[in-house]
């Protein structure tokens, strides 16, 4: 099947591209009766407008790429789910990027800018490389739950150390016997977690497990 461009439209129509054009876009300057006839020739035909080049004739895109290295993390899902929708909201698109490394490389941000995103939203922190990279380019990068060391980076992220000793309160309080820390990946923010966890346990004079594990 193939698609239906600008240039089919305006030749069934009797109408210049440009006029086909500023019908689908509601301009003013087109009557009525055309843009009615334009958009129902549209639908008849299965045209779908290429938002990739609107924008780049526009000289700018409305896409923020959000990059994830875990399907399996339900934090990514719960977060990626408020972040689309707050996107969204605001009028833009989001792209997702799927890296299989720990760490955002440069080869990761090429693919996004060869979609010419014009931000990005990581879950995944990025090399120093990147960080530099992205700086000169001008190319808004915010990292999602982890505290960079890097001052180009943008951090959103909670408290996981406090987090962690909440637990490690209400644990306490419930008489609990032995506490076990499970985890797939003791990264910075595991760490923080078991900090406040096992601080408090200590205080409290109770032991506490580390156990790793690969998911499935």
């Amino acid at each position: 099947m193939t698609n239906v461009s600008l240039k089919d439209l305006a030749r069934q129509l009797g109408l210049s591209v440009t006029a086909v054009s500023k019908a689908l876009n509601d301009a003013e300057d087109i009557s009525e009766p055309t843009k009615e006839a334009v958009k129902k020739l549209a639908a008849e035909m299965g045209y779908v407008p290429n938002r990739l080049a609107l924008s780049l004739k526009r000289g700018t895109t409305k896409t923020i790429a959000v990059v994830i290295n875990d399907f399996r993390n339900p934090y990514f899902a719960a977060l990626c789910d408020i972040a689309i929708k707050k996107i969204n909201a605001k009028g833009y698109q989001a792209n997702f990027f799927f890296t299989n490394k720990h760490l955002v490389a440069l080869d990761d941000i090429y693919e996004i800018l060869n979609n010419k995103c014009i931000s990005i939203l990581s879950f995944v922190e990025p090399t120093d490389e990147v960080a530099d990279f992205t700086m000169k380019r001008n190319l808004p990068f915010f990292l999602v739950g982890i505290n960079s060391p890097s001052p180009q980076i943008n951090s959103i992220y909670t408290d996981d150390y406090e987090g962690g000793k909440q637990v490690g309160e209400y644990f306490v309080k419930s008489n609990y016997k032995k506490g076990l820390f499970l985890t797939n990946s003791f990264s910075e923010t595991s760490y923080r977690r078991y900090s406040g966890f096992s601080d408090v346990l200590a205080h409290h004079q109770k032991n506490v497990n580390i156990i790793p594990f690969s998911g499935v």
